[in-house]
């Protein structure tokens, strides 16, 4: 799968943000969407202008969010 240019609904409040295949330099971000909206991860630098682009798709900034999960 190659890197994504929208963001991909799995369910309800699930989004793939960001997907890299083979991960090279990067991550993949997904979303948990809802009133306190949780990216899981958060990719590498060479991902934000792609990741802001998802985000934006789906009315969302980096200032939106006050919780990262990491794996």
């Amino acid at each position: 799968m190659p890197m994504l240019t929208a963001p991909v609904q799995l369910s309800p409040h699930l989004y793939i943000v960001y997907f890299e295949f083979p991960h090279l330099h990067s991550g993949n971000v997904i979303l948990i969407a809802g009133r306190c909206p949780t990216p899981i991860d958060c990719g590498s630098e060479r991902a934000v202008p792609q990741r802001l682009t998802n985000l934006a798709q789906l009315g969302l900034e980096g200032r939106d969010f006050y919780q990262v999960i990491t794996t």
